[in-house]
């Protein structure tokens, strides 16, 4: 899992300001809170015209990990990122969803 959330960083250079602020809040990586905090950075990039490009990256991200990432990685996007798009507001759980690849919407199906 953390090797999945240090390739989001240096994937998507922006990420790390969230993951730096994590780290001093938790003295530590836990990879279910920083994966529901980057859920919710995720809901406001996707309703900015000027965020919807990295909102897509990042979910093309986690549609590959939740397609061939370790068992662990795939439960990590389930249980920490699909279970709580719904939690956001309701034009950011539109916009997210609209972003989803195959893989996370049969997560969603799944899930939610």
């Amino acid at each position: 899992m953390h090797r999945f959330i240090a390739l989001l960083c240096q994937e998507i250079p922006s990420l790390q300001t969230i993951f730096d602020e994590h780290i001093s809040d938790y003295d530590d990586l836990l990879p279910h809170v920083f994966v529901g905090d980057l859920t919710r950075h995720i809901g406001k990039l996707a309703v900015e015209p000027e965020g919807v490009e990295t909102a897509a990256k990042i979910i093309q991200l986690l549609e590959g990990g939740i397609r061939e990432g370790s068992a662990e990685v795939q439960e990590l996007i389930g249980v920490s990122f699909v279970e709580n798009v719904p939690k956001l507001e309701q034009v950011e759980v539109e916009r997210t969803r609209s972003l989803f690849g195959p893989n996370l919407i049969a997560e969603d199906r799944r899930i939610n």
